[in-house]
């Protein structure tokens, strides 16, 4: 058998129905992950299917089901799509191709969130396609990953991970659910803290989602993740990729007495995440607040410079209007703050009459007549 496609789904016989349209024909098996027991609505819904039940008892732990999951396929690959994913594209025959070359032992599949503000998210790139290994299990309660990782086990058998054209659009953040989603996260990330402290990645996910729930802990909560970074700070390499997100916040929300400093997350940046354009245009703003507006000009340019020719780390998802024609303006205000009339009024006129900026752009030119 070469493909099993996977899904962790709880007992919605019309989410099934659902899944099984989207991906009618992909694979040589569907594996369901659903709830212990399963309904008999449910359970007709997936042999109409001809879907393959894993029953799993909840127990507050994502990488357990999924691992449930695993346990259950028999295919030599497994692609996971959730129930609230939609495969787009590549058509059937052209996604099996990518099941071909001997050397690849997983694809990063694109994410495209879909509905409210995410919609000018820049896609996300997840494993969501890979060989089936005994070796290859998940770790952690929630935002579950691979231990050991991809990346470790491909460099250990010399085999590759490559990006596919496989594209996924994902609805899970619509309004409605956003409080219930971020809710259940925080408890699960707590969980999971109590079961294994100190890990770096899920103290600042805590704290992100403290503050979002308008819990004003999360404060504490990423000031113990930034003494974790800090005592990591001499590393070539970040401990992990999301340190970025900690030090955006180091750079635009932090408290004063922050452990992390604006300076030292600044050179952070600069040395684990050059090419990030969130921490490009954070540090932008913090120079611009500390009246350090030659250094805010200079990085305002390279951040226009990363949309305009797409050199940036696209392995983060993020807001795209971070390219757009406010930041051209901000770019235009630094210039003529600095004496550079002419180069300003140039960036000024580059904002086009359907922007919502052209009258704040035709404000300043008229200012610098």
């Amino acid at each position: 058998m070469l493909l099993s496609v996977c899904t962790l789904m709880p007992g919605e016989p019309k989410a099934l129905a659902e899944i099984f349209a989207n991906v009618k024909g992909l694979g040589d098996e569907l594996i369901v992950v659903c709830d212990d027991p399963p309904s008999d609505a449910f359970r007709e819904t997936a042999k109409h299917a001809g879907a393959k039940l894993a029953p799993h008892r909840w127990n507050d732990d994502f990488s357990a089901a999924r691992n449930a999951g695993l346990s259950a396929a028999a295919g030599e690959w497994v692609f996971w799509i959730d129930s609230d994913e939609r495969l787009i594209s590549p058509d059937i025959a052209a996604f099996r191709k990518l099941l071909e070359p001997p050397d690849v032992l997983g694809y990063y599949v694109s994410i495209e969130d879909i509905s409210g503000e995410q919609s000018a998210m820049t896609p996300r790139w997840h494993r969501s396609l890979y060989r089936r290994r005994p070796e290859i299990r998940y770790s952690g309660r929630i935002h579950e990953h691979f231990q050991p990782s991809l990346e470790a086990l491909a460099e250990q058998w010399r085999m590759k991970l490559k990006r596919s054209g496989a594209r996924l659009q994902h609805s899970g953040y619509r309004p409605g659910l956003r409080k219930e989603k971020l809710l259940r996260n925080i408890r699960l990330l707590e969980l999971e803290l109590s079961d294994r402290p100190g890990q770096i990645y899920y103290l600042i996910e805590l704290g992100r989602s403290l503050l979002l729930a308008g819990e004003g802990r999360g404060h504490e909560i990423l000031g113990d993740a930034a003494r974790a970074v800090i005592a990591r700070q001499s590393e070539s390499q970040a401990p992990i990729g999301l340190v970025s997100a900690l030090l955006e916040y180091a750079l635009l929300h932090a408290r004063p007495d922050f452990a992390l400093s604006p300076a030292l997350a600044i050179q952070l940046a600069q040395r684990w995440f050059p090419r990030n354009a969130p921490l490009v245009f954070s540090a932008a703003r913090w120079y611009y607040q500390s009246n350090d507006i030659a250094v805010a000009t200079e990085l305002l340019a390279r951040l226009l410079e990363m949309g305009e020719t797409g050199d940036f780390d696209d392995t983060v998802s993020f807001d795209r209007r971070i390219f757009g024609h406010d930041t051209r303006i901000n770019y235009g205000v630094c210039l003529a703050k600095l004496g550079q009339r002419d180069h300003a009024v140039e960036q000024f006129k580059r904002v086009p009459g359907d922007s919502p900026f052209f009258s704040m752009a035709k404000a300043n030119i008229e200012r610098l007549s």
